[in-house]
């Protein structure tokens, strides 16, 4: 019975979470659409395009009930993800260490002071673009404009 319990009130607490970080992305992106203009992709004077702006959320689920929200993130076109979260992360003060397995990739070990706990507790940062579990590293995976990644510290994919 406690198993079943303690099961039960970590998945709700999941689905909890989930449920204000998705509140808490449509408000900001509602907000975000309001300060965001459309724009053609603009030429310099040497005819030359410039590059299109690629603006990103960022939601981060610490797994405990608290989200943090990072809205209209701008970054360059081509950036890898950890390179946006390594610099977002340090222009908000929220703390995050990694661990680069070179071939592999980058694995993010903290955020905001909550350590993956690793095999041994089966719980690790993980991340998801547009709702859909990504399929590649932090390093290995280049936002594109409009992207809502979301950063959960949990037990399995889910």
């Amino acid at each position: 019975m406690g198993l079943t319990l303690s099961f039960s009130m970590k998945f709700f607490h999941a689905i909890g979470a989930l449920l204000l970080a998705l509140i808490v992305f449509l408000g900001g992106f509602s907000f975000g659409q309001n300060s965001v203009e459309a724009h053609a992709t603009p030429q310099s004077a040497s005819g030359r395009q410039e590059q299109e702006r690629v603006v990103i959320q960022l939601l981060i689920s610490y797994g405990d009930g608290r989200v943090d929200a990072v809205h209209n993130v701008a970054i360059e076109e081509g950036e890898a993800l950890f390179t946006v979260l390594d610099r977002v992360f340090s222009q908000e003060g929220i703390g995050f260490e990694y661990r680069d397995y070179r071939d592999m990739g980058v694995f993010i070990t903290a955020i905001g002071n909550v350590p993956g706990e690793g095999a041994s507790q089966a719980k690790w940062w993980q991340y998801y673009v547009n709702g859909v579990y990504a399929q590649v590293g932090v390093s290995g995976y280049f936002p594109k404009n409009g992207d809502v990644i979301t950063l959960f510290y949990m037990s399995a994919q889910q």
